[in-house]
């Protein structure tokens, strides 16, 4: 703009430019609906602590869980036609020095966490080393969003469209919580928001697998890691 100083001329990728007009496309086209809720996160703390894995690598994990307890999600709509999926294909955020990404692991609903945490690792390695292919980034059929670690709480996400939704993570704060003896302690929670598509996702179908998610986060345990 003339008069204003440019510190700076950055040329968007393709791969940026890709994700750039498919966001438009998603934020003019697709009727959003957010679900939010607050999980209770000591257990998943534990978790986290014995087996050593990532929070992220767990928090797929429990996303593939959920989606087996309400598969209508994982689903997009073609025409007048609602397709629900059989495989789980597990659409990543991944930020590197070399911008955002969301690669895909493909059969994530057929992988453990320790499964989950190499392929996680090795699509990380490819956009590191500029080698992402165009197949890493396609046939996604749910995506997820873990802010967590910044110390982002939560968000208003926009959908990977077609895909029908989108899990969005904040981080884990500790929080003034009532126990079984409806006394007040110190306790962990996470927060989280689900972009759905309401073309074909509608509320009542949204809640079912906000609640899914919720209770996966909430008892994850070391067996759920490693179910198939």
């Amino acid at each position: 703009m003339e008069g204003i100083k440019i510190k700076e001329t950055i040329k968007q990728s393709l791969a940026r430019r890709g994700m750039a007009k498919a966001m438009l496309y998603s934020w003019n086209n697709v009727p959003h609906v957010t679900q939010m809720a607050n999980a209770r996160a000591d257990n998943l703390i534990k978790v986290k602590q014995e087996s050593r894995k990532t929070y992220n690598d767990i928090l797929i994990k429990c996303l593939v869980n959920a989606v087996r307890k309400a598969p209508e999600v994982n689903s997009t709509l073609e025409g007048d036609e609602w397709l629900i999926y059989e495989d789980i294909n597990v659409s990543v955020a991944i930020t590197s020095n070399r911008g955002l990404f969301v690669p895909v692991i493909k059969n994530a609903g057929t992988m453990n966490v320790d499964q989950i945490g190499i392929a996680v690792k090795e699509l990380s390695a490819k956009i590191d080393a500029g080698k992402l292919a165009f197949d890493d980034m396609s046939l996604g059929t749910i995506t997820i969003s873990n802010l967590g670690a910044t110390g982002v709480e939560t968000g208003m996400p926009v959908i990977n469209s077609p895909q029908g939704a989108l899990v969005f993570i904040g981080n884990i704060r500790k929080t003034p919580v009532v126990d079984a003896h409806d006394h007040i302690v110190v306790g962990n929670e996470i927060g989280f928001s689900i972009a759905y598509d309401h073309r074909f996702i509608d509320g009542m179908i949204a809640q079912k697998f906000t609640t899914a998610y919720k209770d996966e986060v909430e008892n994850i345990t070391m067996d759920a890691l490693y179910s198939d």
